[in-house]
């Protein structure tokens, strides 16, 4: 997992983005909220990316070979929760445990576009691409699966919205 963050933070640091962080204790039973693990800040720069297995990417996915999914809010409130299907990313590696802490990675730093992109965030190239194949996991490997300037640009002003409060 070390591995996976450090590969989604240089991909967010590219864009512009930094990125902190922090483990916190599976949720009770039924409660997808964490308590006492909200770290500092305020929370709408505070993202939660939650990596799943394949039994809990079930029943929140909307098709069988999304590897995840960013939960949208309603108008005006910044999305914060994301989450990452690992099975999903496991089978994209096509079980090459070299490539899974990249590949993971790229899939972490995807969702963190949506939440920073807002809705209709994919794109034609690059990380927001809406469907990965083989090229997009060489490109995750020679770590040129990137935001565009233009994504980059955006995420940046929408963190610095985040932070406004606006």
């Amino acid at each position: 997992m070390a591995a996976a963050e450090a590969s989604a933070g240089r991909i967010l640091s590219r864009a512009g983005v930094d990125a902190k962080w922090q483990h916190c204790p599976k949720p009770p039973h039924r409660a997808w909220k964490q308590t006492g693990c909200t770290g500092q800040g305020d929370l709408e720069t505070n993202l939660t990316v939650r990596v799943l297995p394949e039994h809990m990417a079930r029943k929140i996915a909307r098709r069988s070979r999304e590897v995840g999914l960013s939960i949208w809010t309603r108008d005006g409130i910044f999305p914060t929760d994301a989450y990452v299907f690992f099975d999903r990313v496991v089978s994209l590696s096509d079980g090459d445990r070299t490539t899974l802490p990249a590949l993971l990675g790229a899939a972490m730093a995807h969702e963190v576009g949506h939440l920073l992109l807002g809705t209709d965030s994919h794109s034609e190239v690059g990380i927001m691409r809406a469907a990965w194949g083989r090229e997009e996991v060489k490109q995750t490997l020679w770590g040129l699966l990137i935001f565009t300037p233009r994504q980059a640009e955006q995420m940046c002003a929408n963190v610095g919205r985040r932070v406004a409060g606006k």
